[in-house]
């Protein structure tokens, strides 16, 4: 009985980044819709629900901050931030103005975006001066070295170029879903993911050209 008090908290607790992972093991297979769930956040604290809506967002979530960030410790922080606000902040999501699923990627790209502003330079600079540590062979340090063109040339996109590229080709979103996120229009998304396309591809270009 004493574990089972020690265990509790109050409903009016915030959640931080070590509460986020879900206890429930059977989450996936409940029926509820996401905004029955949200409701019980918000009138319950419901733990359960919120695990649930954990247990059927995270690997997307996750998808799309790694996509954005190229870095996974930083993609993990971003959907554990994000996953905080959905608890903390349950009461702001409005089901007339958007689905669940729109106010996250909105919520998570948001966070991604943040995150990028703060280390892009630190980023750019690091990827400049870093240079192979040990005795790897050619092949190794060949491949690491495209890897970090790719990273680096998405790492320097736009951050609106590179979020409507990500939404678009990694989470297979609409036009008019990925509008909703970044307050757009289809029209202009579309336009959006074109020059993003066409800017990596520059970008890769050159700096393969500059490498070599």
């Amino acid at each position: 009985m004493s574990n089972q008090q020690n265990n509790q908290k109050p409903e009016d607790d915030k959640k931080d980044k070590s509460e986020v992972e879900s206890p429930f093991a059977d989450a996936n297979e409940d029926p509820r819709s996401d905004e029955e769930l949200m409701r019980e956040i918000v009138a319950k604290k419901d733990q359960r629900a919120f695990a649930i809506l954990t247990n059927r967002y995270r690997r997307k979530l996750y998808a799309t901050c790694y996509r954005m960030l190229t870095d996974a410790q930083e993609a993990e922080d971003a959907v554990q931030d994000s996953l905080l606000k959905l608890w903390n902040y349950a009461a702001s999501w409005d089901p007339d103005k958007a689905k669940l699923s729109t106010w996250l990627y909105t919520v998570t790209t948001n966070t991604c975006r943040d995150i990028l502003r703060k280390r892009r330079a630190i980023l750019v600079e690091h990827d400049d001066n870093r240079e192979s540590d040990g005795p790897d062979g050619v092949d190794v340090v060949e491949s690491k070295q495209r890897a970090r063109i790719v990273k680096r040339a998405i790492a320097e996109l736009p951050e609106r170029q590179r979020q409507a590229l990500v939404l678009s080709y990694y989470q297979g979103l609409s036009h008019k879903e990925i509008g909703d996120i970044m307050d757009s229009t289809p029209k202009s998304i579309e336009g959006l993911v074109a020059r993003a396309r066409n800017d990596l591809k520059e970008r890769l270009g050159a700096l393969q050209e500059a490498i070599i």
